[in-house]
């Protein structure tokens, strides 16, 4: 695990801290497939989901371990995970995890790493691709804990789900499924439809969603769009704020839907997503890319308004992820008789 500096100037690189360089990195050699990673709402620890070993880690900034969730080694339901895919700190201590690859749920785990609730409640393991599971792959999440909302990027269904979190349980939201194939998203006046499945989907202030899709198969296009959360209460009005002015639309009405997106040219095989969002509703992303040779960590900066269809995008940097090849072709045999072909 990698800390960077942030490049300050287009076109400039980042470089990784130079102390955490030298030893290797945090975690060296304690990670089989590192998958997911998240900062707690205090910035004091990271959390991290190993596939390989079925584990969700919540480490200090300097590297020690913590909390961990599930059983290394061992696959299962219950307590136990199977592949997670991503975990996300609360403020209270617990913790949310997309148990993603083969269990086919969501669920929230106490600060003593009890169950507390899953999504369905009788999702078990062994559920794969096309099988009769509400989720097919929830590769994502992100959490609003003011409307007790969870986002879950949907991948294989192409889709954004919302949860509420009700008491201990999780209940559906109405009106709370986006679709991401065949949605039409706006951007300077024209519209152009959204093609691609989510793998990653990171919350931002005023209580939109940032969502990383990935067309592979078809068009290979990556982009990033900015979406809505559909209403924080199930009647009446809500006040939202639009820009320095406040309107008020019918709560009844209001769905999630894609508010704008941006195409990202030299994208490979994208696995994650970071954001800093601005007022003006664009955004820096970060890009983590699982390809084969050169991966990167791309840097973009992306502009609420411009002439192209699908937002103005300007390169900002890359980071470079050079790792062992021998090592790394290692552990991907290893991942591929655990997943067996699950990615």
């Amino acid at each position: 695990l990698f800390s960077f500096r942030a490049a300050t100037t287009s076109g400039a690189k980042a470089e990784a801290d130079p102390a955490e360089s030298a030893r290797g990195g945090l975690l060296d050699g304690m990670l089989h497939m590192p998958h997911g990673l998240s900062l707690t709402p205090d910035g004091h620890h990271f959390w991290i989901t190993d596939v390989a070993q079925h584990v969700a880690m919540k480490v200090t900034r300097t590297g020690e371990v913590e909390a961990v969730i599930g059983e290394k080694g061992t696959s299962g339901q219950g307590d136990k995970l199977c592949m997670p895919t991503h975990a996300i700190g609360a403020s209270d201590g617990s913790v949310y995890i997309a148990d993603g690859y083969c269990n086919c749920r969501v669920a929230h785990f106490g600060k003593d790493g009890s169950l507390l609730a899953q999504w369905p409640p009788k999702s078990g393991q062994g559920l794969r691709l096309g099988q009769q599971c509400p989720f097919q792959v929830p590769h994502g999440i992100a959490v609003d804990e003011c409307a007790s909302l969870i986002a879950v990027a949907d991948r294989e269904n192409a889709r954004v789900v919302w949860l509420r979190l009700v008491g201990d349980d999780f209940a559906p939201v109405p009106d709370g499924e986006l679709p991401l194939r065949g949605m039409s998203a706006e951007s300077a006046g024209i519209r152009k439809e959204v093609q691609g499945y989510p793998y990653a989907i990171r919350r931002v202030g005023g209580g939109d969603f940032f969502v990383l899709t990935w067309d592979r198969g078809g068009s290979g296009n990556v982009a990033v769009h900015r979406v809505s959360a559909p209403p924080k209460h199930g009647n009446g009005a809500r006040r939202i704020r639009l820009s320095n002015a406040e309107s008020e639309e019918s709560a009844e009405t209001r769905r999630a839907s894609v508010i704008s997106s941006w195409s990202l040219p030299g994208v490979d095989a994208p696995h994650d997503l970071a954001v800093v969002a601005s007022h003006d509703g664009g955004a820096i992303v970060y890009v983590a890319e699982t390809r084969g040779s050169d991966s990167r960590l791309r840097r973009f900066e992306l502009s609420p308004s411009s002439s192209t269809t699908m937002g103005g995008v300007s390169r900002a940097g890359d980071v470079s992820l050079e790792q062992d090849r021998s090592a790394l072709a290692s552990r991907r045999a290893a991942f591929a008789k655990i997943s067996h072909g699950v990615g």
